[in-house]
């Protein structure tokens, strides 16, 4: 027996043709997605094209065939189709973009998203029992570094001071400490900032901004944590490989999908038995209100956790997807795994990190958030803008704008510190 299909299997290669291709998979080109994304869209804005069953099946009718209606389901291998294109959830039709563009729609009817305005804060006392705006100019000082500096009194306490808030004490111009920031929080280590800053006069030492990214990265990450903001309905999360003093640790991280927001992040020793559910319940806190769909890799830690955070609040409407498929957009997880590379790129200048709480993390996700524009979001917005946190230009200031919005997000951060510690 075993010889007689050795034989026929023999026979059926010989009839093949060794020179004919083989079948490739049919894939479909970015073309196809987005006309497809234009047909869902359309399919969400037609009356009586799309009718709920429950809340995670509809009915969608066929542009095809009339009185043809095709069911799809959010379950957690995605949006599942019964048209022949979606295969099984495999691939994105034009049915399941309409609904993912309902359920969009759904979130944000309305209901109008909360925005946040950052200003510059006028000239006051700084010392936290007085806080007084009554202020007058009290001759300067002489700095090495900085030049003349300018001093003032307080008409309601009488003690003087010099130095906007955030940045007072320091040798160093605001200009000159917000550009080794930044230096830092892109693909730069300390030494080299330094070498860089020297081409422009400045000659500022490793360890100064070390000590500088370790302060700075405290104070905007506490205000930054005190930011309420206004989420969309699909979240993703994932874990990155790093090494801490040469033991591997993960980053773990949860991000909005709609404005690239990192609304909460965590440093782990493990993968296989961490415990996510911190990092769920800091995301959830932050945000105004819980995610429609959480998208991960098959991970089994981030189930129960999910569960346990996200389910029991917002019910069944609540929909874990796992199953990742690289021609279906709504199950990728390429929007974190592009964070990840961001993160890649700065952590392999440093060779790793040599804390959990590394300032370098702290910087990375701040500077992620509110100073990097991004080419997906529209006109290259940062996250912070596309979820409605916006810093305004100061009038008058002589600063670039980008150093503008750096001077005050810290100036906010260092007022907001100074009140909790005189609450406390």
């Amino acid at each position: 027996m075993a010889g007689q299909e050795y034989a026929q299997k023999g026979k059926k290669e010989a009839g093949r043709d060794a020179d004919a291709p083989k079948k490739a998979k049919q894939k479909r080109s970015r073309e196809q997605i987005v006309r497809a994304k234009k047909r869902g869209t359309l399919l969400a804005g037609m009356a009586g094209a799309i009718a709920a069953l429950s809340s995670i099946k509809w009915t969608v009718s066929s542009q095809a065939v009339r009185g043809l209606r095709y069911v799809v389901t959010l379950t957690s291998r995605g949006l599942i189709c019964q048209c022949p294109a979606n295969a099984g959830g495999r691939k994105i039709c034009k049915h399941a973009f309409g609904i993912h563009a309902l359920l969009e729609k759904e979130w944000w009817s309305g209901r109008r998203r909360r925005k946040t305005r950052i200003m510059r804060r006028g000239l006051a006392c700084r010392h936290a029992d007085c806080r007084s705006k009554d202020v007058v100019r009290n001759g300067s000082r002489r700095c090495g570094r900085k030049g003349p500096v300018q001093r003032y009194r307080c008409r309601a306490c009488g003690r003087t001071f010099s130095g906007i808030d955030g940045f007072a004490g320091r040798h160093f111009d605001a200009a000159v400490i917000v550009e080794a920031l930044s230096l830092v929080s892109i693909r730069m280590s300390a030494g080299e900032a330094g070498r860089h800053m020297r081409l422009r006069g400045a000659y500022v030492r490793q360890t100064t901004i070390s000590l500088w990214a370790r302060d700075y990265s405290r104070l905007m990450s506490g205000y930054s944590d005190t930011l309420r903001v206004d989420a969309g309905h699909q979240w993703h999360v994932d874990e990155l490989f790093v090494k801490v003093f040469g033991s591997p640790s993960y980053l773990f991280g949860v991000m909005d999908g709609a404005s690239r927001f990192v609304l909460s992040y965590e440093m782990s020793r493990v993968k296989q038995g961490c415990d996510p559910t911190g990092l769920f319940a800091s995301a959830a806190a932050r945000a105004l209100r819980l995610p429609r769909i959480l998208v991960s890799d098959g991970l089994a830690e981030f189930c129960k956790p999910a569960k346990r955070v996200f389910y029991r609040a917002a019910g069944p409407v609540f929909v874990h997807i796992r199953e990742i498929h690289i021609q279906n957009i709504f199950n990728q997880n390429n929007l974190y795994e592009s964070l990840n590379g961001e993160f890649e790129g700065r952590l392999k200048c440093t060779r790793g990190i040599k804390s959990m709480n590394s300032p370098i993390i702290c910087m990375l996700i701040i500077y992620h958030n509110f100073f990097r524009g991004h080419t997906s979001l529209e006109n290259g917005m940062t996250p912070a803008e596309a979820i409605g946190i916006n810093m305004a230009r100061t009038p008058g200031s002589n600063l670039p704008p980008d150093v503008d919005k750096w001077v005050t997000f810290i100036q906010n951060a260092a007022v907001g510190a100074a009140a909790a510690a005189a609450a406390a």
